[in-house]
């Protein structure tokens, strides 16, 4: 099969460029890949052809608005196009990354501000997106909420495929010591960890650092720390931001949990590393991968969102080794059973059963 993939980034250390690199590398083992690509970083297999897609950059609002026309401009003939979100409106396949509806309802849940891109374009963006779910022959939901928030946004009704992310990507051969010392930390202290976007989740974090004393909190994030230290109050002391530069790996060696109170997901690559690391992990329900952990066996799940319960779950497993041992090995073994592999060839299922 002939297969025209899109990606805004191909790189493996994004969230969706990370699936994109996973997916390229597995299809390519059997089909024939275009890569249609604005930005490449992780070299893709030999045998992949690459396209760059001349899209605008300066913010994603922007890239996003103008790929489909750059990719028209530059687009060959294919058995099919698999696109990630609203990339073009004529994608066989679309994989809901995101359901920008469904994002924008929990931010303003969540009362947090909106930035001036997304009053600015946010509303098109998500009309265009739904039209891009109705018009495709089959749309790819990492989680059963990803599934749904496409249903109830888009109208559509059928061929929701739910296909979750593989967890078998290692972050290996981390620093803990290393990466500890540079936060002035020593082994016996209690770090938890938050990676990505701040606005997702950050505050409640925070609030729990505030609320618990004898812990301490890194954030691996692209975005500038801000007034976080502010906001943190008293507990400013205790709240790390990593350099930008800092490894998943040596983030996650130096982790004694992860904290992931987040108010929307699709899925969240950060816990998918958790679990392949051996790391636990505390996770909101609003986490599309919180889907395929079993509270108090494989991670800790938050039926709250508040400062007070994430502040709980740390203590829990800050005070009781046994259960985050357990939540270790059984998040490993959640990891090992949901894999790229897995991914991959549920995809090419799907590929097979629209083209067939």
């Amino acid at each position: 099969m002939n297969i025209g993939f899109l990606a805004h980034v191909y790189d493996r250390r994004e969230g969706t460029g990370g699936y994109a690199v996973e997916l390229v590398e597995r299809l390519s083992r059997t089909h024939q890949v275009t890569l249609y690509a604005t930005t490449v970083r992780t070299p893709p297999p030999s045998d992949v052809r690459v396209v760059h897609v001349p899209a605008l950059r300066g913010s994603a609002y922007l890239t996003v608005l103008t790929f489909p026309a750059a990719f028209r401009a530059v687009r060959a003939r294919h058995d099919l196009i698999h696109a990630q979100g609203f990339q073009t409106l004529a994608a066989d396949v679309v994989t809901a990354h995101i359901v920008q509806q469904a994002w924008r309802r929990a931010l303003a849940r969540d009362r947090v501000p909106a930035t001036i891109a997304e009053r600015l374009a946010g509303g098109l963006i998500a009309k265009l997106e739904n039209e891009a779910f109705r018009r495709s022959r089959a749309v790819i939901a990492p989680s059963r909420r990803a599934s749904d928030d496409v249903m109830r946004s888009s109208g559509r009704t059928s061929d929701v495929f739910l296909i979750p992310h593989g967890c078998d990507r290692p972050a290996a051969g981390g620093d803990r010591r290393r990466t500890r010392a540079m936060l002035g930390l020593s082994d016996g202290d209690f770090l938890a960890l938050y990676i990505g976007y701040p606005r997702k989740g950050l505050a409640p974090a925070v609030e729990a650092l505030r609320l618990e004393g004898n812990v301490h909190l890194a954030v691996l994030s692209h975005s500038a720390p801000g007034d976080w230290p502010d906001r943190a109050g008293p507990a400013a002391g205790r709240l790390h931001w990593l350099a930008p530069d800092t490894s998943v790996a040596d983030a996650l060696a130096a982790a004694d949990c992860l904290v992931h109170p987040t108010c929307y997901d699709t899925f969240g690559l950060p816990i998918a590393e958790a679990l392949s690391a051996g790391v636990p992990v505390i996770a909101s329900r609003d986490a599309g991968a919180s889907e395929l952990l079993r509270h108090e066996r494989s991670g800790w799940l938050l039926d709250s969102r508040s400062g007070e319960a994430v502040a709980a779950a740390i203590a829990a497993l800050r005070d009781q080794p046994a259960l985050r041992s357990r939540l270790s090995a059984e998040g490993r073994r959640v990891a090992s059973e949901w894999t790229w592999d897995i991914a991959a060839q549920r995809t090419i299922e799907v590929y097979e059963r629209i083209a067939g």
